[in-house]
């Protein structure tokens, strides 16, 4: 990794709310992710497809499809749910204690 590129995080999003969904354009390979309360408009994702081929001899594929992405993105957001819901049921639980 280039040593000038690696900045480290610059923003974190939650996800919990968050929805994916496919964008129907003639590239085929774009996505947006709408964050729950955001006035912003849908960020756009492009997945990178140029490096979903075949390497030269061998059958392992490298990058990923927007497919791939976007499911990536759902089960991402479904583990924000459930992290949250766990959050709720063990803050009651412990609240009850008192």
């Amino acid at each position: 990794m280039n040593p000038e590129m690696a900045i480290g995080i610059v923003a974190e999003y939650d996800l919990l709310g968050a929805a994916v969904a496919f964008v129907d354009t003639k590239e085929k390979d774009q996505f947006e992710v709408v964050l729950r309360g955001s006035k912003r408009k849908p960020y756009l994702f492009k997945a990178d497809i140029r490096m979903f081929t075949k390497r030269k001899g061998g059958g392992d594929s490298q990058g990923y499809t927007r497919g791939h992405w976007v499911h990536a993105f759902e089960e991402h957001i479904s583990y924000a749910k459930s992290l949250a819901a766990y959050h709720v049921a063990t803050s009651r639980c412990f609240d009850q204690d008192k």
